[in-house]
């Protein structure tokens, strides 16, 4: 949570928020965006993990 707090103190880090809004069409204040994570429930996080799946899968050798 301390990144999103901190986003409009670096120009960049202001700059790469609202440009993802732009590209989202989502506009949302950072504080309404911290309201949003901060009601994020346990059961919210394991119901949308329960629906990923594997999509591929890499091995890495020398």
């Amino acid at each position: 949570m301390a990144t999103i707090k901190t986003i409009d103190d670096e120009q960049d880090t202001g700059i790469t928020y609202y440009f993802g809004q732009e590209l989202s069409e989502n506009r949302i204040s950072i504080e309404e965006y911290t309201k949003q994570i901060e009601n994020v429930k346990k059961e919210d996080v394991v119901h949308i993990a329960n629906q990923v799946a594997i999509h591929t899968i890499y091995f890495l050798k020398n």
